[in-house]
């Protein structure tokens, strides 16, 4: 490799991500990765990627992760990723998503969640997506939609995070609180 030498991370300037059955590789240059139908679990990323995909790959702008075995996401895994627009987690098994996933991306537009059992929302989850207009998915979503503006609740007694989102598509969206307001 022929590096500038400006990047002040670590990383070995090359990622590669083996699932049960291939792998897919990113590095500086990557800006679309795949990593479809490969097998891979959320161990696998742990393990393969374990200070995040920005530490070899911090140029993407789209990763797919359809059709793979993730139950949940390591939470640094797209830490740093401020190009990211695009986030395919389609037909995993995901349940779950820590609040702290999507810290700071602020370029994410679009997540797609398509065949994942009910996943678990946390309002803060959101709250450095100020770019996200379209969430997909057709599982279920544990939060409440209302005036374009997706609710999620963090807890007992604490405040809503509002997002704006143009496009909710296929999504059940329910709410965890059985409190409404009426006019």
């Amino acid at each position: 490799g022929s590096g500038s030498g400006s990047g002040s991370g670590s990383g070995s300037g090359a990622i590669t991500l083996h699932g049960s059955t291939g792998s897919c590789s990113c590095d500086a240059a990557t800006t679309l990765l795949d990593c479809s139908s490969l097998g891979l679990t959320t161990q696998d990323l742990e393990e393969d990627a374990p200070h995040g995909l920005a530490d070899g790959c911090p140029n993407l702008e789209s990763i797919s992760f359809i059709a793979n075995l993730l139950t949940d996401l390591p939470v640094n895994l797209f830490s740093e990723l401020t190009s990211l627009q695009t986030l395919f987690l389609d037909h995993n098994q995901i349940g779950f998503i820590d609040q702290m996933t999507f810290h700071g991306l602020s370029s994410l537009s679009v997540i797609s969640m398509q065949d994942n059992p009910t996943v678990v929302l946390d309002a803060f989850l959101f709250q450095d997506l100020i770019s996200l207009n379209t969430l997909i998915c057709n599982g279920t979503v544990v939060c409440t939609f209302d005036n374009n503006m997706l609710l999620c609740p963090t807890g007992p007694g604490d405040s809503f995070s509002q997002v704006e989102i143009d496009e909710i598509l296929s999504c059940g969206i329910t709410t965890t609180t059985t409190t409404t307001t009426t006019s």
